[in-house]
């Protein structure tokens, strides 16, 4: 069972200036697993899945161009998740990230 509920659709704000949607359902609804989506600004959508536990969160989308994202974060005392996203095949390649919603225990 997680201790944070991070269901529904929110935003993703990134240092390199990406904005995201995510819409992410949680398996089962006080699990551990994730699955959903992630639309950019200019309409991509990528599939994803990934895992909540404790006060840890990962998410990995895999985008239309081959490319795979992924996001790792940790949940603050304010219950927003902030941490890195890198392309998977490049990880050299970082940017910070933040969450736009609180997510509660």
């Amino acid at each position: 069972m997680s201790e944070y509920r991070v269901a529904g659709r929110w935003d993703v704000h990134q240092s390199n200036g990406y904005h995201a949607l995510f819409e992410i359902g949680q398996h089962p609804p006080d699990g551990n697993d994730l699955v959903g989506s992630a639309t950019l600004d200019d309409g991509t959508t990528g599939g994803g899945s990934g895992r909540v536990e404790g006060d840890k969160f990962s998410f990995r989308i895999e985008w239309p161009n081959g490319s795979v994202g992924i996001y790792e974060g940790t949940f603050g005392a304010d219950g927003r998740i902030s941490g890195e996203t890198f392309d998977e095949a490049h990880p050299g390649s970082q940017a910070t990230w933040f969450s736009g919603a609180n997510f509660e225990k």
